[in-house]
């Protein structure tokens, strides 16, 4: 992805993870989500596990799917 090395763009995407697991702005999480989203390869399932924790809560829209996608495929 762009300009990231594989180490720094794990790191923005676990940093990404740990705060959209504890957001309350659905905005906020939209845009993490997002942002994690468009990291690609370089958000591995290490690096995004708090995501997980976001499983199952209801959100809004397709915050779901965001969720999913970022878990599953």
């Amino acid at each position: 992805m762009g300009s990231y090395s594989e180490a720094d763009g794990r790191v923005l995407a676990g940093v990404l993870a740990v705060a959209a697991g504890s957001e309350a702005d659905a905005t906020a999480l939209e845009a993490q989500l997002n942002a994690i989203i468009q990291l690609g390869s370089l958000a591995d399932e290490g690096s995004v596990s708090y995501v997980k924790e976001l499983e199952g809560r209801p959100l809004p829209g397709i915050l779901s799917e965001y969720i999913h996608d970022i878990l599953h495929e």
